[in-house]
């Protein structure tokens, strides 16, 4: 049970689904299905829990910097997104986010903007749209990504589908590995289409490259799945961590490759916006 976040709680609902989502850093704390709780949440550790958001970038840079136009800005890990207190709009079932561009965030990130999220109740879950606009004189960069902390309840029963045979290794320097050498996956079954069921073991931290899938299946040993789905031509790999094996959280995360706002952003041209949505559905 949600008690408490860092900003000001908000509860929308319909029939047996309930979601709840704090005022800073515009993130989800539960997603509440028929009394099933999909995410971890410790109010002792409330950075560690629920779904932050990597608004512009995602993963850390390098030297922690953001390069534009060969001038460097400082920027942490995952972005400021997380760290940032929303306008809240709220409706019975749905909860409008917005955050805009201000004098402080033009010392770290140089582009005026808006940022959209836009939380809907669904059958058997919860849509998270976002919608970043463009309100510069020049392309907007952005490399997002999504961080969903799945509660676990069996430990050795943790699997992902995915097309992905390459990653990665964060823990290794983010070196090339193959799923089978990465030490952190167990094929349990595959298709002649590619598609992979992935057991999780140990200690992941590793960006599956070539996951390629719009919809994943995601198995946390409950009495039910979850399907998560994300454009894989905005967030082009899905990141799979956990701190350690002893932990009771997953993190599978549709995201963009680290320091790629540098290397391979993604460019919003002026007056446009990027829209995207990542749904989370519970399996009954």
């Amino acid at each position: 049970m949600v008690t408490k976040g860092i900003g000001e709680l908000f509860t929308i609902s319909k029939g047996d689904v309930t979601a709840v989502i704090d005022s800073f850093g515009a993130k989800v704390l539960s997603i509440n299905v028929a009394g099933r709780e999909i995410l971890f949440y410790d109010e002792n550790d409330i950075g560690h829990s629920g779904i932050p958001l990597c608004f512009p970038a995602f993963g850390p840079l390098k030297q922690g910097k953001l390069i534009v136009d060969g001038v460097p800005y400082p920027m942490n890990q995952h972005g400021f997104i997380r760290d940032s207190q929303f306008e809240i709009d709220r409706e019975d079932d749905s909860l409008t986010c917005t955050f805009c561009s201000n004098e402080e965030t033009l010392k770290r990130y140089p582009f005026a903007f808006e940022l959209t999220v836009y939380y809907e109740i669904i059958d058997d879950g919860l849509s998270m749209r976002f919608i970043m606009e463009n309100e510069s004189d020049r392309d907007l960069l952005i490399a997002p990504g999504v961080h969903p902390y799945f509660a676990v309840a069996d430990r050795e029963k943790i699997t992902i589908t995915s097309g992905a045979e390459f990653g990665n290794d964060n823990s290794a320097g983010y070196a090339e590995k193959s799923v089978e050498e990465s030490g952190v996956f167990e094929v349990v079954q595959s298709t002649e289409s590619g598609l992979r069921e992935l057991r999780i073991v140990g200690s992941p931290d590793i960006h599956l490259i070539d996951h390629d899938l719009d919809t994943t299946l995601i198995s946390t040993g409950h009495d039910f799945g979850i399907a998560m789905t994300a454009d894989s031509a905005v967030f082009d790999r899905m990141t799979v961590w956990r701190k350690n094996e002893t932990f009771p959280y997953i993190c599978v995360e549709p995201a963009c490759a680290q320091n790629a706002i540098n290397t391979n952003p993604i460019g919003i041209p002026v007056g446009k916006s990027l829209d995207t949505t990542v749904t989370i559905i519970l399996n009954r």
